[in-house]
């Protein structure tokens, strides 16, 4: 018997942000945001595919499975 997958939304993050051509303190500042945005996007999911697989989804969870990735 073959293990279901889990939900395809769970298993996209959101993409890595482009550095910045301008290197002043603004710019730098807001991609290191967008950086630590994406990574909370990754381990997130990362986290609800581990609940999934343990049959534990969270209704966080559920949340991402309806929303399509940004």
């Amino acid at each position: 018997m073959e293990k279901a997958k889990p939900p395809r939304p769970l298993l996209t993050c959101a993409p890595e942000p482009a550095v910045p051509a301008d290197l002043r303190d603004e710019a730098v500042a807001d991609y290191v945001a967008d950086v630590w945005a994406a990574g909370e996007d990754c381990r997130t999911r990362l986290a609800c595919v581990r609940a999934w697989n343990e049959g534990r989804a969270t209704d966080a969870c559920r949340l991402l499975i309806e929303e399509p990735t940004k």
